[in-house]
């Protein structure tokens, strides 16, 4: 079925830089332990463990007129619900 439906197609890709979109969750704490999520401005925070990557990709590819057939992105990131259905 996959061989049948093959067709020409055409492919496009972008890199993106975003900052303050990700962040690091985890924190080296000043009495030298780690923790998740220690509080937004914990006084108790020495430095968030390691970078954060910025850096995006999208491979986009479309029908020869123009129809999307898929999309990869790549982003270091993981969606989060904020309440009900906003991410």
């Amino acid at each position: 079925m996959a061989e049948a439906s093959l067709l020409p197609a055409k492919a496009s890709i972008a890199a993106f830089h975003k900052e303050k979109v990700n962040f690091k969750r985890r924190f080296l704490m000043k009495e030298s332990s780690f923790r998740t999520n220690p509080g937004r401005f914990n006084p108790l925070i020495e430095r968030a463990m390691g970078p954060v990557d910025p850096r995006g990709s999208v491979v986009l590819i479309e029908t020869m007129d123009d129809r999307p057939l898929a999309v990869l992105v790549n982003f270091a990131l993981h969606p989060a619900i904020v309440g009900g259905n906003h991410f």
